[in-house]
């Protein structure tokens, strides 16, 4: 469902007298707050879990000879939040793709390590790596050929701004912004009826968004 059909559907379901807005952007009085329930709603349900699996997205790096520090944007990244999964970081030569996880080590740790005297210059293949306080990503040994470092990032949130954007999450789990919005608005309107209608069926999806779009934890071994 696009932004604009959200919209309708909370039209739709709240009942609303006449049609609903023909565009989300730059309405006026109850249009403009039908919009602004349909966006609250969308944050709600983003920043309610930060285990999302459909935040996350894969890192495929290609490392430079002689370069040891990458923004987001060298592996075409341009929604990066912040770098995940760290502990399953891998690297392998572009050339004979032989993978080996990569280590990862906590910035000052790194900083004092690596990152002092000779050590500067040291080349060969990268076999540890550091996040800097500027995002940056730093990897060492410098590499001594064309490696590719691959991982994954967490997404930043964004907001649907047009009327043809959709929720980034899987399409039937879209109703899930409409019963959440029209909570917000049956509080606004003192219709408990409502509230309590969108409430359960927010409730019913966001269980099964739960149960597929998380990780699934399993228990480590029983101990002797």
């Amino acid at each position: 469902m696009t932004k604009l059909e959200l919209v309708a559907a909370l039209w739709d379901e709240a009942g609303l007298p006449g049609n609903a807005p023909s565009t989300t952007i730059g309405q006026t009085g109850e249009y403009s707050q039908v919009v602004q329930w349909i966006d609250q709603a969308y944050n709600d349900i983003l920043i309610s879990s930060r285990y999302w699996l459909f935040m996350r997205g894969d890192v495929t790096l290609p490392m430079v000879i002689g370069t040891s520090t990458y923004a987001a944007s060298a592996a075409s990244i341009t929604d990066l939040s912040e770098w995940e999964n760290v502990e399953d970081w891998r690297v392998y030569k572009t050339s004979t793709a032989d993978e080996q996880f990569l280590i990862y080590v906590p910035w000052e740790e790194f900083r004092l390590t690596y990152l002092f005297q000779g050590s500067r210059t040291q080349t060969e293949k990268p076999q540890f790596f550091s996040i800097k306080p500027s995002r940056e990503l730093i990897f060492y040994p410098i590499p001594n050929y064309a490696y590719t470092a691959l991982g994954e990032y967490r997404k930043r949130l964004t907001a649907m701004d047009e009327d043809t954007d959709s929720p980034v999450f899987p399409v039937e789990y879209h109703m899930a912004v409409v019963w959440k919005a029209l909570t917000k608005f049956a509080g606004f309107h003192s219709e408990p009826d409502k509230y309590v209608h969108g409430s359960n069926e927010f409730n019913t999806l966001m269980t099964g968004m739960r149960q597929t779009q998380t990780p699934k934890f399993s228990l480590g071994a029983t101990l002797a």
